[in-house]
């Protein structure tokens, strides 16, 4: 996913401290948690959708199903 990598690295340089993939996927998840709720669910399963299943990124983000 080019996009994610990009923002990881622009992350990376604007905040070394906190540029976990865990952490910059929970700020993705709390900004598709302020969406419409008709949105958000499609939103982040189409976030989810973007990662290969044995990834990290996936691994991650099932942690929040339960949100949505």
């Amino acid at each position: 996913m080019i996009l994610w990598n990009k923002y990881i690295s622009v992350m990376k340089i604007l905040n070394p401290e906190n540029s976990s993939i865990e952490s910059l996927l929970g700020n993705v998840v709390v900004a598709i948690l302020k969406l419409n709720p008709e949105v958000k669910n499609i939103a982040f399963n189409n976030l989810k959708s973007g990662f290969s299943l044995d990834s990290i990124e996936y691994r991650s983000l099932r942690q929040f199903d339960h949100l949505f």
